[in-house]
């Protein structure tokens, strides 16, 4: 971050801004078969450029994360969870993406996730890194708190960065512990609030600081004691009365159901364990191996004469229900579903294995093979050369029109406005998604509407080239 404090807004969507666009650029490399080299300076650069244009989104502010641990070691990922930190926890139900787009912000997180992972295992961690790690481990708390109460779909896995964190804090063990109270009688009392932690140096000598003396009652020393290799802890007892008769014998009991208990809490958890693998194996296997097929005539004749008539009959008031809500749900989907299928799991490979070869070049193979289905666009299109033309011979006819001829020319310019008429009754789809092509060059906005109807005459095209299909025979 910057040496002086700086207030940033939560920013809109920055896709619109060229400075988000070269960090795209330079982002997107990291999926490149050919692996180029990513300019982080400029990542950097340019995502804080966008914070002072634009203010702060998640999108951007996840890069900005990944540069500074890219560029600044483990001091730059911290200062980066601290900042997400603060803007997940602060500013999530303001940050773009906006709330509603859950899975967005997952898929963004996950990607994060992924790739600072890999960063994170390259530092070289000492002792003199643990106000790092712990900075770093109690912002990711925060963020883990904020997911899990978030209402998502399903809570990224921050989790992963959490716990590899948490890994390090076992290096800083070798430490002494100190619990300075004055009185027993208020210790319980006062080591129920949250303890000042103060990591004193090395160096320092056994005698007591003077700014020992300003901490509260019940504080936490945490430190290291010089020419030890094990921790030595010191403990403030006191006096308590014996145990009861009643107390022991309960002890007793209790030792005897403990390995019970332990036993039949493993088998529980096993079972609990081995039902969320088969579960999340059946989801990914599923996803990929089924696709929305109506059964055939082989599977309905086997379903007849496996269930009878009688209970075919039975069935028929339910089994119609949920035929008829799947035919209207089929009348809600979009024309491009089949293509927003596809990507979905082109993208659900890339969160799954990020560092694969194989995934990155089926990727390419699907750009490859979008690119070759849409086609080129003409440069020139036959509609508005005629629009052009019926105006040039309107004009001319008026100009005729004011020699006098009016016979003639009255009836042509009568019978070319009606042509016009019904060109402008019915613009060409080609037409019409070349204009919103050129809108988007333009980085001009198009409207919700204008896509929506684009998308509901390429609907009416599909229904129309399926009607012309052989029609399936009777069962």
């Amino acid at each position: 971050m910057h040496d002086t404090q700086q207030a940033l807004s939560v920013g809109r969507d920055p896709r619109v801004l060229p400075e988000y666009e070269r960090l795209r650029n330079e982002i997107n490399k990291l999926s490149h078969v050919s692996r180029p080299e990513v300019d982080w300076t400029l990542v950097h650069e340019m995502a804080q450029a966008i914070f002072e244009k634009q203010g702060v989104d998640l999108q951007t502010a996840l890069y900005f994360t990944l540069a500074r641990a890219r560029l600044h070691g483990l001091g730059g990922f911290t200062e980066g969870c601290e900042f997400l930190s603060s803007l997940i926890v602060t500013q999530w139900d303001n940050v773009w993406p906006p709330v509603h787009q859950s899975r967005a912000r997952v898929e963004m997180l996950d990607w994060f996730i992924a790739r600072v992972s890999d960063v994170l295992r390259q530092y070289p961690v000492g002792h003199d890194d643990k106000r790092l790690i712990y900075r770093c481990e109690r912002s990711l708390q925060l963020i883990s708190e904020k997911l899990h109460h978030a209402g998502l779909f399903r809570v990224p896995r921050i989790e992963n960065l959490l716990h590899f964190i948490e890994g390090y804090t076992r290096l800083f063990d070798e430490s002494e512990i100190v619990i300075v109270s004055q009185e027993q009688d208020v210790l319980k009392k006062e080591m129920q609030v949250p303890p000042v932690v103060y990591f004193r140096s090395d160096d320092a000598d056994g005698s007591v600081s003077p700014d020992l003396a300003q901490l509260p009652t019940g504080s936490i020393i945490v430190g290291r004691e010089k020419g030890t290799l094990k921790p030595t802890v010191l403990k403030i007892k006191q006096n308590k009365p014996p145990r009861p008769a009643w107390f022991w014998f309960a002890s007793g009991m209790a030792s005897c159901l403990l390995p019970v208990l332990m036993v039949a809490g493993w088998v529980h958890w096993s079972a609990l364990q081995s039902s969320r693998q088969h579960n999340a194996t059946a989801m990914l296997e599923t996803n990929a191996l089924t696709w929305p097929v109506a059964p055939n005539a082989a599977r309905l004749s086997d379903v007849r004469l496996a269930l009878g008539e009688q209970a075919l009959r039975d069935m028929e008031p339910r089994i119609s229900r949920d035929y008829q809500a799947q035919m209207a749900h089929v009348q809600q989907l979009s024309p491009l579903w089949a293509y927003q299928y596809a990507d979905g799991l082109r993208r659900s490979l890339r969160m799954l294995y990020p560092q694969s070869l194989a995934v990155s070049a089926m990727d390419n193979q699907w750009q490859q093979v979008m690119n070759t289905q849409r086609g080129v666009t003409p440069a020139v299109s036959g509609w508005p050369d005629a629009t052009a033309r019926v105006d040039a011979l309107l004009t001319e006819l008026q100009s005729l029109e004011r020699l006098h001829k009016t016979v003639t020319i009255s009836y042509l310019k009568s019978s070319l406005y009606d042509i016009r008429k019904d060109m402008d009754r019915d613009t060409p789809f080609s037409v019409r998604l070349n204009r919103l092509e050129a809108l988007q060059r333009a980085n001009q906005t198009i409207s919700q509407a204008e896509l929506d109807a684009l998308q509901a005459t390429l609907k009416s095209y599909s229904v129309r080239l399926y009607q012309l299909q052989p029609a399936p025979r009777d069962l």
